[in-house]
Parts: C-alpha cells; sequence; structure tokens
C-alpha cells in the first residue's frame, strides 16, 4: 500500500479543505510546532482507512464548533489505485457515519462499497491484508507508542508477527479444514448408521425367499380347488335358471288370477250401483207432481227476485246523488255557521278594544283636571291656557271613543239576535234538486223487505231444480239398469270358469317348484359359500406373495444402497483423515509455526543490522520461539532478548534513548518484512516523533538509518518538531496553524 493523495476537511485542526499529494514524494520530513497538526494528518490516514485514531471516539475528531468531517484517501496497491471516502456526521446522541470505496477506472471510480459501513470495512480489510492494530505495530511508529510491539506480551507479539506475514489466511485454511473434517465426519457417521440399519435387513432375506415359495404352492393349490368349486356351482346355476323360469310362471299365473278376481268384484260392484241407481230413480217418480209444484214456486220466486234487481240497479246512482246533495247541503250550512262565529268575535274584539281606549281617555282627562302647572307627560311648566285646550281636545276624543263602544255593543246585541237560515235558503239549488229526486226514487217503487222475502223463499225452494233434472232422467235410468245388470251377470259366470282354470295350473306348479327347488338352492348357496372362502384364501395369498416380492424388490435395492453406504464410508473415512491432517498442519504448529521460524532470523537479522549501526555494535537482540516449562515441556513464544556490550538486560533496565533505538529497530525490521510479503506489501513507512530521547549522536545515527532502509520503501513520512532535524531530509512538509484552521507546504 503507498499512499498517494490525502484530502480532509473539518478534521481535527484541520478546518477548511486540505490536500497532501504524496505523488512526488519518497522521504519527506513532516514538521511544524507541537500542537499545529502534524500528527493529526496521521490520524486522519488512519481513521479513513479503518475508522480508528488516537482519539477514543470518532466524534471527537470533528473540530469544533462543526456539524461534520470527511477524509479522503487514495493509495495504490500492486499498480491498482484505490480510493476510500469516510465521513462523519454529528446527529441526534450517537451520530452517523459513511463509508466508500472505489477503485480507478480510466479517469473515473468505480464503487467498491458494501451494503453497510461494516461489510465495506471488511473489504478494506481483506484488500490490505492489515487490521490498524498491525498497522500500528509495525509500518506506523505512533507518537509515544514506539514500544507497541516491544511491551506486548510473548504471544500478543507472536500474533502481531503472523499478521503481518499475513498467516490469517492459513487460520482461513485451517478452520475451512476443521469444518470439512466435520462434515465429513458427519458423512462417516450416517453411512455407519446407515450400513448397520441395511446389513439388519439383508439379514431376513434366506426367509422371504423361503416364506415366498410356500406363498407361491399354497395359492396354486387354492386356485385348483376354485376351479373345481366353479364346475359344481355352474351346474346348479342351470338348474336354479329353470327353476326361476318355472317361478316367473307361477307368478303369471297368479297375477293373472288376481286380475280376474278384481274384474268379479268390480262387476259385482257395478250391479250393486246400477240396483242402487233404480231404486232412486223409482224414488224421484214416486214424487213427480210434488217436484212438480215445487219447480214452479221456484221459477215464480226467481222472477221477483230478478225484478228487484233491476229496480235496485236503477235505485244505486240516485242514492249516490242523494248522499252528495245530502253532504253539500251541510258543507254550506257549516261554511254558515263558520263566517257568523267569525264575524261575531270581530265584533267582541272591537268592543273590547273600544272599552279600553275610553278608559285610557278617561285616564288622561282626569289628569289635566288635576293639573297643578307640571305637565303629567313631559313633566315640564305648563300655561293655563295651553292646559284647558288640551283638556277640551282630551274630553272630545273622549266622547266619541264612548260613541264607538256603545256602537259596538249595539251590533254584538243585534247579532246575537240573528237567526239561523233554512237550508233552503243556504243551498236552494242543491234543495230543489233534491226534491226531485226524492221523487224519482218513490217512483221506482223498490221495497227492500219484498226483495229480502223473494231471496229466501228462493233459498228454500232450489232443491226442487235438482230434483226437477233428476225425475227428466228417471225413466230411463231404470231401462238402463236392467239392461246393464243383465250383462254384468253373464260376464262373472264366465270369469269364473276361467279363475277356476287358473287355480288348478298355479297349484301344479307350485308343487313342482317345491320339489325341485330342494335340490338346488341350498346346494347353491353353499357352493357360493365355499367359494367365497376360496376367492378369500387364493386373495389372501396373492396379497403374500406380492408383499414378498415387493420386499424382495426393496432388499435387492437396500443391498445396492449398502454397496452404496460402504463406498460413501470409505471416502468418507479417507476425507476426514486428510482434511483432520490439513487442519493440523494449517493450524498454529504447522505451517504458520515453520513460516514464523523461517521469518524469525530475517527479523532478528534486519534488526541488529540497524540497531548495530545506530549503537556502533554495542547492541544487539535476540528473538525465541520455545520456551522450556517448569514441567520440562517446550511451550510456544516470542520473546525479545537484549543485550549490549556489558551483557543481557531487561528491557526496563535500558534508557529511554536506548529503548527507543531498540524499539526503533525491531519496528523497521517488521516494516520491511511487511514491504516484502507476498500479497498485500505495506511499502510505507511512518515515524511519529521519537527523536526527543536522543542526544545528538543519537539523532544522527537514527537520520542516517533512516536514509538507509528509505530504499526499501516507496513512501517514508518522519514526523519531527525539532529544529536541525528539518532540512535532515530531502522534502520538508511544514505544518502552521492558523485562525482558520492548520495549513500544508511542501518544500
Amino acid at each position: 500500500m503507498i499512499p498517494q493523495k490525502l484530502t480532509l476537511s473539518n478534521f481535527m485542526c484541520y478546518r477548511q479543505a486540505t490536500e497532501l499529494d504524496f505523488a512526488d514524494i519518497h522521504l519527506a520530513c513532516l514538521t511544524g510546532h507541537n500542537g499545529h497538526g502534524k500528527s493529526a494528518l496521521l490520524d486522519a490516514t488512519t481513521w479513513a482507512l479503518w475508522g480508528k485514531a488516537r482519539a477514543s471516539s470518532s466524534d471527537e475528531l470533528v473540530s469544533t464548533g462543526e456539524r461534520d468531517m470527511s477524509v479522503q484517501f487514495e493509495f495504490s496497491l500492486d499498480d491498482v489505485q484505490y480510493r476510500v471516502l469516510r465521513s462523519r456526521e454529528l446527529s441526534g446522541k450517537r451520530g452517523k457515519g459513511y463509508l466508500e470505496l472505489q477503485t480507478a477506472a480510466g479517469d473515473a471510480w468505480t464503487p467498491l462499497t458494501g451494503p453497510t459501513m461494516r461489510e465495506t470495512q471488511d473489504q478494506i480489510n481483506r484488500l490490505l491484508r492489515m487490521d490498524y492494530d498491525t498497522f500500528i505495530n509495525s509500518a506506523f511508529l505512533v507518537q509515544g507508542r514506539a514500544d507497541e510491539f516491544t511491551v506486548k506480551a510473548p504471544a500478543e507479539r507472536k500474533q502481531v508477527l503472523s499478521d503481518i506475514l499475513g498467516l490469517a489466511l492459513y487460520d482461513r485454511y485451517a478452520e475451512a479444514a476443521k469444518i470439512t473434517a466435520s462434515e465429513h465426519k458427519r458423512a462417516q457417521e450416517v453411512a455407519e448408521g446407515m450400513i448397520g440399519v441395511l446389513q439388519e435387513d439383508l439379514s431376513n432375506r434366506a426367509e422371504c425367499e423361503t416364506d415366498l415359495g410356500l406363498a407361491e404352492g399354497h395359492a396354486d393349490s387354492v386356485a385348483v380347488m376354485i376351479e373345481a368349486k366353479q364346475q359344481d356351482i355352474d351346474r346348479l346355476e342351470v338348474a336354479e335358471k329353470r327353476l326361476i323360469e318355472q317361478r316367473a310362471e307361477l307368478v303369471a299365473v297368479q297375477q293373472g288370477m288376481e286380475d280376474l278376481e278384481k274384474q268379479e268384484r268390480r262387476l259385482h260392484l257395478d250391479v250393486l250401483q246400477s240396483q242402487a241407481w233404480a231404486e232412486d230413480a223409482q224414488a224421484i217418480l214416486d214424487r213427480k207432481d210434488e217436484i212438480t209444484e215445487g219447480y214452479e214456486a221456484l221459477a215464480e220466486a226467481r222472477q221477483v227476485v230478478s225484478d228487484h234487481a233491476d229496480k235496485l240497479a236503477e235505485l244505486r246512482p240516485l242514492t249516490e246523488e242523494k248522499s252528495r246533495l245530502d253532504a253539500a247541503i251541510v258543507a254550506k250550512g257549516h261554511d254558515y255557521d263558520l263566517e257568523h262565529q267569525a264575524t261575531f268575535a270581530g265584533l267582541q274584539q272591537a268592543f273590547t278594544r273600544a272599552t279600553y281606549l275610553v278608559e285610557q281617555e278617561e285616564a288622561r282627562v282626569t289628569r289635566f283636571e288635576k293639573f297643578t302647572g307640571t305637565c303629567p307627560i313631559c313633566e315640564q311648566e305648563l300655561p293655563e291656557d295651553k292646559r284647558q285646550g288640551m283638556l277640551a281636545e282630551a274630553r272630545d276624543e273622549l266622547s266619541r271613543l264612548a260613541t264607538d263602544s256603545a256602537l259596538a255593543e249595539r251590533r254584538i246585541a243585534e247579532w246575537q239576535n240573528v237567526r239561523r237560515p233554512a237550508d233552503a235558503e243556504l243551498a236552494p239549488e242543491e234543495t230543489a234538486a233534491l226534491a226531485v229526486l226524492l221523487e224519482q226514487i218513490d217512483a221506482l217503487g223498490y221495497d227492500h223487505a219484498k226483495a229480502q222475502e223473494a231471496k229466501e223463499r228462493r233459498q228454500q225452494l232450489v232443491v226442487f231444480e235438482e230434483e226437477w233434472i233428476s225425475l227428466g232422467k228417471a225413466e230411463t235410468t231404470i231401462a238402463e239398469v236392467n239392461r246393464t245388470t243383465a250383462e254384468a251377470e253373464e260376464r262373472r259366470a264366465e270369469i269364473a270358469q276361467k279363475l277356476q282354470a287358473e287355480r288348478e295350473k298355479a297349484f301344479a306348479l307350485d308343487d313342482k317348484i317345491a320339489k325341485v327347488g330342494r335340490h338346488i338352492v341350498l346346494p347353491l348357496a353353499a357352493a357360493k359359500l365355499a367359494m367365497t372362502a376360496l376367492r378369500n384364501q387364493e386373495r389372501e395369498a396373492l396379497d403374500d406373495i406380492a408383499t414378498l416380492q415387493e420386499r424382495l424388490k426393496r432388499l435387492d435395492e437396500q443391498q445396492v444402497k449398502l454397496e452404496q453406504a460402504q463406498a460413501q464410508l470409505t471416502e468418507a473415512t479417507e476425507n476426514h483423515t486428510l482434511y483432520t491432517e490439513l487442519q493440523t498442519a494449517f493450524g498454529r504448529n504447522g505451517i504458520q509455526a515453520l513460516l514464523i521460524d523461517e521469518a524469525i532470523p530475517e527479523l532478528e537479522a534486519e534488526a541488529n543490522a540497524l540497531l548495530g549501526r545506530m549503537t556502533e555494535g554495542r547492541m544487539s537482540v535476540q528473538l525465541e520461539t520455545q520456551r522450556d516449562n517448569k514441567s520440562g515441556t517446550v511451550r510456544e513464544t516470542l520473546d525479545i532478548l537484549i543485550a549490549d556490550e556489558y551483557g543481557p538486560r531487561s528491557y526496563e533496565m535500558f534508557s529511554g534513548g536506548e529503548a527507543f533505538r531498540i524499539n526503533f529497530a525491531i519496528r523497521i525490521a517488521l516494516s520491511k518484512l511487511l514491504a516484502r510479503r507476498a500479497g498485500a506489501q505495506l511499502r510505507t513507512l511512518i515515524i511519529d516523533e521519537g527523536f526527543g530521547s536522543q542526544d545528538t549522536a543519537g539523532r544522527e545515527s537514527l537520520v542516517q538509518a533512516i536514509n538507509s532502509v528509505s530504499d526499501d520503501f516507496a513512501r517514508v513520512l518522519v514526523v519531527t518538531h525539532i529544529e536541525e532535524l528539518k532540512d535532515a531530509f530531502p522534502v520538508r512538509i511544514d505544518v502552521c496553524k492558523t485562525p482558520g484552521g492548520s495549513q500544508i507546504t511542501v518544500n
């Protein structure tokens, strides 16, 4: 990974949009006073890539007074250009973050951003093949944390070295091998279980084949018995058919007998009915005079009813007109009464009003008569002459009102004595029309009592009408009855002869059927019952055969499955063994341990070469990967042993300047190892401060050491505020804080 360009806005002390282009920089010194923003540029780089910096919270990185910040970092990796854009917005209690990953495609950028920030961050980590902790433990010497790697526990140092070497890939391989081995182990167990079940099923094959032979033999013997029994049934069914035909003939004879008996009974009833009709007809003839007289009286009564019905038809419209005229006369009388009452009420109201006005005016006259100088109305002084004039006017008005009141009272008395006019005066036209109408009604001569009496007599005599008709048919009925009675008796004699012949025939057939049936019906029923039992035996035998054949077919399939399961077991066992061995090989004690053991001498040599150059050969480091336990066993570790011309000492016993040179040598060695690793080279070295702990000779040694290793990196940034070191490097990046925020100048 090689930085190309850094752009930041509202990030810590960089308020305005600020850009730092690394394109022409190989080895540079990043300088400026303390607190002006040197380390903030490095924080922007790590925050853009991993969302982490020296601050504990991303919100602390936002410039004071601002609500958002953004960092854009461009870098190259394996000749491919990438760009990371990360921003933060202070909103609510938690704030909002945004992260994008892009790759260059000509003059444009193609997005590689995942659906979420977490997925995008994982993609950046996979691309760089490192996380934030690996970066600050190797290529980035963070201000005040140069000993980040040295002071870690041995296991943590070994993990950092593992991350630098990219051994996490082997962890993934080991995990994948473990999962695959578990899958093959489960497949092995499944196959073993299936083999046990299949072998248990196949152990019953011989017994199944024996049962099939017995079932087939039994089915053959039952088939022979069924064939013999079917012959007996066929013979008996032929005889049964003849018996059925005879029974049908007997039924036909019996049905004919029933028909003849019905005819005989019907003829007998007809004779009895005819005789009854003859007797009724004779009874009618015996009452001939009575019936004739009654029928003539009925005709007379009907004529009277008819005449009155005609008169009633003429009377109905006259009656309706009379009702209309009566209603009109009553309505005019009612209208007169309403008008009379309204007039009387008006007179009473006028009299009441006049009486009221008289009383009011009398009171007014009285007030003027009692006048003492002040107007009783306006309560002001009033002259005597004017009072006399007003009093005279009031008396005149009182006289006029009294006259009106007397006139109203007289008119009321007169109106009370008015007589109500007669109907002829109120409705003269309707009264005259009603008189004419009454004369017409009287002229019709309709008598309701006579009409009702005629209807009642007609109702009493109506029985003679039917008897009159019967009288006309009586003589003919008697002659017809005598003729039909003779014919019926003759037909009854013929039917009696036929009925006797059919009875003799039916008796003979019934006797024959009874004799033959005893030798056919019961034997045939027994034969069919036996056949049903044989068919059941045959069906059961065939079912057993089908079941056994299906079982043998399933056992054949089970045999094939057994062979397949055995092959699967062999394959699963071999694969489980293989992937278990791969899991061990890819694990921490396998290839990873070998690669670390292979890298340790190189790391140790690089650190000692640089440390020897800075200390004139006085100091050295030794890395040990194994340590003896008290139990006598050996365990994996990564211990750092430091020695000078006086021998080995613990890290804490060295001075600050010596400790920094030790850390610097080890970290440079780690960075060179990281820069040369395959897959994702980190060809960048960043050293943030650390010179303050060195004397003049130590600083010169550090500068020489940095220059000596610079060719191993594409970008080397050295951060310092020491004035004498500003010109020690070919490029100087000056950082200066202004009221508008920190600014960058490249010299």
